[in-house]
């Protein structure tokens, strides 16, 4: 884990039109997809707690962070940084139908996983009811209710979703059982990690088949079959 500064060079919105910053830090406090890394605002001492920033795009001096981010962060505003942190998401060997199924307020935590793939074509599918704005060309968009007619089509299922919606994934993506999802299926979990990988403070532990774990220390992305749904 590293430690360092940043400066928060540009704003953008992502394709559902929420808040983006554009970050220059040095390459080493980068997070890989699904990996985070933990900033605040050096002058603001009312910000107790710091904001975990997931990647969206790579940029030559730093990152585009996913949404959301503090709406009092402006262009230069600096940024007292520690990360990357946790376990991303990691790609099977001859992968060539990727599902990617957003079910929280954006798919922008899902968008740099094509840059796992480095050989061959991969199709790429996008489920999710979040309204879009854009979206590369090179990725298929379809509401999560069509789900239930794809599962047994991909090879790897990725996943975000927030911790409190777990219980009712399968409801939201139309199967019966997780055991039906016959693809390697990962799962980015968000919620809130006060503590930040530090502490132990358990605020943000989910059960496990292994017993209980920590997002912002054993996650933030799990094996989706590993969870105690």
């Amino acid at each position: 884990m590293q430690v360092g500064e940043g400066t928060i060079h540009g704003i953008e919105l992502d394709v559902s039109g929420q808040l983006c910053a554009l970050i220059s830090c040095p390459a080493r406090l980068v997070p890989a997809p699904g990996q985070y890394v933990l900033a605040n605002n050096v002058l603001d001492d009312m910000q107790r707690l710091m904001s975990p920033l997931f990647l969206l795009r790579r940029t030559t001096n730093g990152f585009l962070s996913a949404p959301p981010v503090p709406e009092n962060w402006q262009l230069g505003t600096s940024l007292t940084m520690r990360g990357p942190i946790g376990s991303g998401f990691t790609s099977p060997d001859n992968i060539r139908k990727l599902a990617l199924l957003a079910i929280g307020s954006t798919p922008s935590r899902l968008l740099p996983i094509p840059e796992l793939f480095k050989v061959g074509e991969v199709a790429k599918t996008l489920f999710t009811d979040v309204g879009l704005t854009s979206l590369p060309i090179e990725i298929e968009v379809h509401p999560l209710a069509a789900f239930s007619e794809f599962h047994s089509w991909a090879d790897l299922i990725l996943v975000d979703i927030p911790v409190q919606m777990l219980p009712g994934l399968t409801d939201l993506v139309g199967v019966r059982s997780l055991n039906e999802l016959t693809g390697e299926s990962q799962v980015l979990l968000t919620t809130d990690m006060p503590c930040g990988a530090i502490a132990d403070c358990g605020a943000c532990a989910v059960k496990t088949r292994n017993g209980w774990k920590l997002v912002c220390k054993d996650g933030p992305v799990f094996k989706l079959l590993d969870l105690e749904l």
